[in-house]
């Protein structure tokens, strides 16, 4: 098996994303002042965004967003309106077919969506009554493009989706023997 690893930056919300290819915001649930901003302005001028389920429900003061989830504007920027919010028991599965035909096991937390009609589907649900429904999205918003994923998937699909987001980021990513680390340091312009 061939791995891949890719060098990250673990950054406050407050961070400028300019120099970032690819930005990753996992359960990013509370938004601080100005992330919305940050992050359409990222995004338009082609930045690929990541983002998974319970993303943009409150904001700094614990405050629910009034008017669907991702609150604070970035329903728009991500297409998609969060309906509802499923957590499963830990006997509680479903699955997820990816573009590629891959399926991945769903497990503790699934979103169910309503997407506008420029969205594009990159993973549905399989069984249940979440079956048809998006599970993995992608909405153009200016130059760049975001991808989010609704569901708690394996390992396995992330890594596919990943994957895909780092090759349409230009990214650099070396192939690695399983086993095998390869980390970059950069510090006052040494590498």
């Amino acid at each position: 098996m061939i791995r891949c690893l890719l060098n990250v930056n673990i950054i406050p919300q407050t961070e400028e994303l300019s120099e970032y290819k690819l930005v990753v915001a996992p359960m990013m649930y509370m938004l601080k002042p100005e992330t919305t901003v940050r992050l359409k302005e990222y995004i338009q001028k082609g930045g690929q965004l990541l983002a998974t389920y319970v993303t943009g429900y409150v904001d700094q003061n614990q405050l629910c967003y009034l008017g669907g989830f991702p609150g604070d504007g970035l329903k728009d920027v991500f297409g998609v309106i969060s309906e509802e919010i499923d957590t499963f028991y830990p006997t509680d599965r479903n699955q997820v077919t990816l573009w590629d035909g891959s399926k991945a096991q769903v497990r503790d937390y699934a979103e169910l969506l309503r997407v506008q009609e420029d969205v594009r589907i990159l993973g549905q649900y399989d069984a249940d009554f979440y079956q048809g429904m998006p599970a993995v999205t992608e909405h153009s918003y200016g130059a760049g493009t975001v991808c989010y994923v609704v569901a708690r998937m394996e390992s396995q699909a992330n890594r596919r989706i990943l994957e895909l987001l780092v090759s349409r980021s230009g990214l650099d990513l070396p192939k690695l023997p399983e086993g095998v680390e390869y980390h970059v340091r950069e510090a006052g312009g040494e590498r």
